[in-house]
């Protein structure tokens, strides 16, 4: 049973990425980095230590939002904006049709896996 919390959900959704992430559905794999990513962070968010509007940081997509109020309050929490911000778009532009979608490729993939991967990191500086 997955624990209600952000961080567990995201955890379990790790788990499911990483048992299906040899197959070519990119634009999915990409899709699951961000959202793992965003859980990550809102997790922080939830803990407390972040003291801005809980509720719209909790409502958005944007991990460099997200993470621009965890770093005022934790500046040793350092991760990439603009990875962030690249990460952040595949939310959308990968996800629905429009002007802004595109296909994803293996190369994308693999650069969203490594962005989440150092989310996972600072996330588990704070937590343990």
């Amino acid at each position: 049973m997955i624990k209600n919390d952000y961080y567990h959900i995201a955890m379990n959704d790790l788990e499911y990425l990483n048992a299906v992430k040899h197959l070519p559905y990119y634009n999915q794999h990409c899709i699951s980095c961000q959202q793992i990513g965003e859980k990550l962070l809102k997790h922080i968010i939830t803990l407390s230590y972040v003291y801005d509007d809980k509720d719209k940081l909790l409502k958005t997509h944007s991990l460099r939002t997200i993470y621009r109020a965890i770093n005022r309050y934790i500046p040793s929490f350092e991760l990439p904006e603009e990875e962030l911000a690249n990460l952040t778009d595949y939310y959308f532009d990968a996800k629905y049709p429009g002007n802004d979608f595109f296909t994803a490729t293996k190369e994308d993939f693999l650069k969203c896996y490594s962005s989440l991967m150092k989310i996972i990191d600072e996330v588990k500086k704070i937590i343990d």
